[in-house]
């Protein structure tokens, strides 16, 4: 039986699982990293993104870098990395994520939100870039609604949410 897991990782395990994650797919820079950034440019810019939201005083402990992997017996493999934000009070936040594209089977990614939903509960919401459809439908057709973002290239995906927690987004 093959099981998804969340692992626990550092920073220094983050940039490498960020490469991995985008290896090999061209529309994932092309289309969704925008601009004339080269693969590696895209990898050290979401890293130190990542990184410098890490360093802010806001999110130092609420923020979260996870391995996404598969276990099979004593076999795991890892297939993405994801990055949660559990504000305690406040609204929780898938940040960042990404699986490298052998690995984007519908029940592995079914099974990392369960994954996800463990850590930050039933509520939580992402951003995204309009452009990156794959990822919208997908959130979609998994339950979260769509908001679109007063900073228009972007789009919010929520899940869970009912009207007073609606009514403290930004995007409202």
């Amino acid at each position: 039986m093959i099981e998804l897991k969340l692992i626990s990782i550092n920073v220094k395990e983050l940039k490498p699982l960020i490469h991995f994650s985008y290896l090999g797919d061209a529309d994932l820079i092309d289309k969704y990293q925008g601009g004339d950034r080269s693969f590696e440019d895209c990898v050290e810019f979401n890293y130190n993104e990542i990184r410098s939201h890490l360093a802010n005083p806001v999110y130092k402990n609420d923020m979260k870098l996870w391995k996404i992997s598969l276990q099979s017996g004593d076999e795991i493999d890892d297939i993405g990395y994801c990055v949660t934000v559990k504000n305690e009070g406040d609204i929780n936040m898938l940040f960042s994520f990404a699986f490298n594209m052998h690995y984007r089977k519908k029940v592995f990614l079914i099974d990392w939100l369960k994954e996800v939903e463990k850590v930050l509960g039933e509520h939580y919401y992402t951003c995204l870039w309009n452009k990156n459809t794959r990822a919208i439908d997908f959130f979609k057709k998994n339950g979260f609604e769509e908001y679109q973002s007063s900073d228009k290239p972007f789009k919010y995906l929520t899940k869970g949410f009912d009207h007073t927690i609606k009514s403290r987004m930004a995007w409202q």
